[in-house]
């Protein structure tokens, strides 16, 4: 409905894609120790790509010097269904190893949202050590229940299974040291992208395919705000400035906790910051004036500050929140003493024996005898 110029894309929250081992591979299964598996995303490749397939490796091995990994065949789980999970997965997969998007056969579908597996070395999905599931569900299901496996999940379900189930430290290409998936290293991620969100005419849409800093985790999903920028698309400046309270209220402490219990964060306070004054940039139309503006410039009539002798009026042919006008005179025989104060929905009347015979009075005077 509305063109690329008139949208805005805003980075609401970063989530990891995390492989997860059964923790017979390192051996302290049913422990929620940490045994800090480390892999390349080349050696996830190999592994998902069926070019990898017993644990000892000697590559695997030589990266992992203090696990003794088992000559074990790797039982590898992946998503039949169309995920989002998977297109982040095989996108950063494509982007650092260059020949899983051209096994014959595959080709450029080995990368997307139901990517056809290039699972070159397995016989068939018939074999033993080859499962293509639906759901994560499945994939966590067989992995629990299949020694030796190997899946990917989000970060949620990997912690919540973090006694059977080990996640892998994976390698940061750009520096070299592995990292594990944690809302300070999902934050380095988003982070790392800051000179792109800040760029002139940036739409702040970015994909993720290599983060390139100090303790980023190299699997990472952006999910974005879609927000109008036009008067005209956004219409009354009430519902923008709704719109624009929402968003702000999605980066503060509380949405932060609630974000990181499903295994997300929201971004670091230097992204937060481009959001905002994007966000004020957002323009309306006042429906009292008719008159288009930056929604930052805009508030709303029941929080206008009111001087003394003044409350915020209702008008009769209104309701909800088109019901507050902004600011009016207390009528004759009521008072206001307050100044510059939001809120002020009533004005008080005079006590027995005060009086006054204007409006917009900020006292009542004593009666005369």
């Amino acid at each position: 409905k509305y063109s690329g110029e008139e949208l805005q894309l805003l980075p609401s929250l970063v989530g990891p894609i995390v492989v997860v081992y059964s923790k017979d591979v390192t051996g302290n299964l049913g422990d929620d120790s940490d045994a800090k598996l480390n892999l390349t995303i080349g050696m996830v490749a190999g592994i998902f790509g069926g070019r990898i397939l017993y644990w000892d490796d000697a590559d695997i091995q030589d990266l992992n010097p203090s696990i003794s990994l088992p000559h074990e065949r790797i039982n590898a789980a992946v998503r039949s269904d169309k995920s989002g999970m998977s297109e982040t997965f095989t996108q950063v997969i494509g982007h650092h190893v260059p020949w899983w998007s051209e096994v014959p056969g595959h080709g450029a579908d080995a990368v997307g949202s139901k990517p056809d597996w290039p699972l070159d070395n397995y016989s068939s999905p018939d074999d033993p050590h080859y499962e293509l599931l639906e759901g994560q569900s499945a994939l966590i299901v067989h992995t629990l229940r299949t020694p030796y496996s190997i899946t990917y999940v989000d970060l949620a379900e990997s912690r919540r299974f973090a006694s059977f189930l080990g996640s892998v430290h994976l390698v940061n290409n750009f520096t070299g040291k592995p990292v594990m998936a944690s809302p300070e290293t999902m934050q380095k991620a988003i982070g790392a992208y800051i000179n792109e969100f800040l760029e002139p005419g940036s739409t702040l849409n970015v994909v993720p395919l290599d983060p390139r800093g100090e303790g980023a985790y190299p699997m990472t999903r952006f999910i974005y705000w879609y927000i109008k920028k036009g008067a005209a698309a956004n219409g009354d400046c009430y519902r923008t400035w709704m719109v624009k309270e929402f968003i702000d209220y999605t980066y503060t402490a509380p949405a932060f906790v609630a974000a990181d219990k499903n295994g997300w964060v929201v971004p670091p306070e230097s992204v937060v910051d481009v959001v905002n004054d994007r966000l004020a940039q957002m323009k309306c139309i006042d429906s009292e004036t008719g008159l288009e503006m930056r929604v930052a410039e805009y508030l709303p009539p029941r929080q206008r500050r009111c001087s003394l002798g003044h409350y915020i009026a209702k008008r009769p042919d209104a309701i909800g929140i088109y019901a507050f006008a902004g600011c009016a005179p207390c009528p004759p025989g009521t008072f206001q003493p307050r100044d510059g104060e939001q809120h002020i929905l009533s004005c008080v009347q005079c006590s027995p024996g005060e009086a006054n015979n204007e409006s917009g009075k900020g006292d009542c005077d004593a009666c005369r005898p």
